[in-house]
């Protein structure tokens, strides 16, 4: 499943924060889920936003806009996503092509060897 972020998409907002295990599950904000499986923390916001705003809002509770670390957990955003499909188009992640249009980094800079039309990448991220 590929996703593309556009800034006009207004959508639901996924959330993500990598931890480091020191409980069954780590403290962070009440209000996001802990996955074990990924050793992070997701919140799915309903309040319609677009991109700039999702990642505004994200911030601003300590997280950031969801970049997938894994084929795996890239993998399981259908599942996270799933409530929320019947009200949204889809969801806005960490992933833009702002910089330089159809060549798509994360929100930390990182290129992500995808462009356009492509259907398979190499990572280039850790």
């Amino acid at each position: 499943m590929y996703i593309f972020v556009t800034n006009l998409y207004v959508s639901a907002v996924i959330l993500a924060l990598s931890t480091v295990i020191e409980a069954a599950r780590p403290k962070f904000r009440d209000d996001y889920r802990y996955e074990k499986a990924f050793d992070a923390f997701y919140k799915l916001h309903t309040e319609p936003f677009d991109w700039y705003q999702a990642r505004i809002r994200c911030e601003s509770e300590g997280s950031q806009l969801l970049v997938p670390i894994s084929l795996d957990e890239a993998d399981s955003i259908p599942l996270l996503i799933a409530p929320i499909l019947t009200r949204f188009e889809g969801v806005f992640v960490g992933v833009h092509d702002l910089y330089s249009e159809r060549s798509f980094v994360t929100i930390e800079g990182y290129n992500t060897g995808l462009t356009l039309g492509t259907s398979t990448a190499t990572p280039q991220r850790r």
